[in-house]
């Protein structure tokens, strides 16, 4: 049964591209998650080497402030994708027993309750499309960016110059034709693992969200059918049958598996969250400021992969941060859902004793948390205001020199 043109299509082409075979996530798979464990291997520590070596070029040039916050803000992406790459792969049974969970759950979702899981998820498979085009586009130009300059200094000089592709140094003499090859093949190999990594993990997140509240939202139905199927009254109280009871106390148990799924969302992904957004700030600082300081100085090629850089950073941290308000919200409404659907007054006393139990559990919101705070809008502002801070003392040191 196809629940939406492209259903997960985007998470399991950017999984099968890091050595992950999203099959076995499905109901019937195979259990085993990393199908070609050298492959990932092999990104992971290539990557990871680059990384430290554009560690070290920020230490080796830090009186350059430019240079350092551009290499800075790779840098930065990088340990979000390291992070993710590991979490991601110590939790990764965890998650494909998650994700299974959910996928039970969509394909065995009664007719009303399909409507709403495909139109929760037509939007989150529009949204995967577009984020998986932003960062394969900014991915893509930083591959081919180097590339670009030669040609532009060989037409306007007549000579052909090797600029390094990342602001790091190389082991090897890159001056070469060989040796430029080497390098940018390393090159194309970090910027394969951060674009997968990136589109793989926070468009899973996404999908996991979108069905997460696709689950209140079927809640709510179901409490509205609940209360349907109460007898009709005369201004009597209303005589609830077992049946009826039943009905209730499968929306209560429901309501709980909801909630536990929310809990095991901040268990796999909370980590991941507080990593992104403690390093985000300085990520979109040195981004900024690398685009303010730099001006004419640079070439125009590196300040439009910057200005695609931000871009794509700052779609990651609006969908975390709207993906956990929805869940806040969603989880909050259930209590009006519940009052509203049902003629108190005139519900026997024991009824509506069950229907407090969802109410009152429902009055303080899930959250979806970074370990020690809420991911919400309200944390998409503060990353911001505290970049602002750190561009301040950026510019300041700047001054200085």
């Amino acid at each position: 049964m196809q629940i939406v043109k492209r259903y997960f299509l985007t998470q399991q082409f950017a999984f099968a591209a890091l050595g992950f075979d999203v099959q076995s996530m499905s109901q019937n798979g195979s259990g085993r998650i990393l199908k070609y464990p050298w492959l990932f291997l092999a990104l992971f520590v290539l990557t990871l080497l680059q990384y430290i070596s554009i560690g070290h070029f920020a230490y080796v040039n830090a009186n350059d402030i430019a240079s350092v916050a551009y290499s800075f803000s790779m840098l930065c992406q990088g340990v979000v994708c390291i992070t993710k790459l590991t979490i991601f792969f110590f939790k990764r049974r965890d998650i494909m027993e998650m994700v299974k969970l959910m996928q039970t759950e969509v394909f065995n979702a009664q007719s009303e309750d399909l409507a709403i899981i495909r139109k929760e998820n037509a939007k989150d498979v529009f949204f995967c499309t577009v984020y998986a085009a932003v960062v394969s586009g900014t991915g893509l130009f930083g591959v081919v960016m180097p590339f670009m300059r030669i040609l532009v200094v060989y037409i306007t000089r007549g000579v052909i110059v090797f600029p390094p592709p990342v602001s790091s140094p190389s082991l090897w003499d890159y001056t070469t034709s060989y040796g430029y090859v080497l390098v940018c093949v390393w090159n194309m190999i970090r910027i394969h693992t951060l674009v997968f990594t990136t589109v793989a993990i926070d468009t899973l997140y996404s999908w996991l969200v979108t069905n997460i509240v696709a689950q209140f939202q079927m809640l709510d139905h179901r409490f509205q059918q609940a209360a349907w199927t109460t007898a009709a009254y005369n201004g009597c109280e209303i005589g609830v049958s077992g049946e009826q009871e039943h009905l209730l106390s499968d929306c209560i148990r429901f309501h709980n598996r909801t909630l536990d799924l929310v809990g095991e969302l901040n268990r796999v992904y909370g980590a991941i969250a507080f990593v992104k957004f403690v390093v985000s700030s300085m990520l979109i600082c040195c981004s900024i400021f690398f685009l303010y300081s730099s001006g004419s100085s640079q070439s125009a090629f590196s300040l439009f992969y910057q200005g695609l850089f931000f871009t794509a950073v700052s779609m990651q941290l609006a969908a975390y941060c709207y993906n956990g308000q929805r869940i806040s919200d969603e989880s909050e409404l259930v209590t009006t859902k519940i009052y509203l659907a049902f003629p108190w007054s005139l519900l026997p006393v024991t009824t509506q004793r069950s229907l407090l139990l969802p109410m009152i559990r429902a009055l303080q919101p899930c959250e979806m948390r970074g370990v020690f705070f809420k991911v919400d809008l309200s944390l998409f502002v503060w990353v911001f205001k505290n970049a602002g801070s750190l561009i301040a003392v950026l510019q300041t040191l700047d001054d200085a020199e």
